[in-house]
């Protein structure tokens, strides 16, 4: 990225344009009462996307140990299923 700050503008434009699929859903979730209608699903976006940028880095991939893919998939089930155990009754 240092080196080829151009490619990693291509990279993150793609990422930015995947994510913001997950925006249509939130918003159709939102209107069909499946999530909470207080949700502000651009603050939510950003804060994804900023997590994403942020994380998704040859230097943070290495330093987790973990592959794009696997932390991808952490980074979704957190922002959209939280932390807690389902069994524990604290999500419906």
């Amino acid at each position: 990225m240092k080196y080829m700050p151009e490619m990693f503008d291509i990279v993150d434009k793609k990422r930015r344009k995947m994510l913001l699929k997950y925006k249509v859903i939130l918003d159709k979730a939102k209107e069909e009462g499946i999530i909470s209608p207080d949700l502000n699903t651009d603050v939510f976006m950003e804060i994804l996307m900023n997590t994403m940028s942020s994380t998704i880095i040859p230097a943070k991939l290495v330093e987790l140990n973990i592959s794009p893919g696997d932390l991808i998939g952490q980074i979704i089930t957190i922002f959209f299923f939280g932390v807690f155990r389902k069994e524990r009754g604290i999500i419906d």
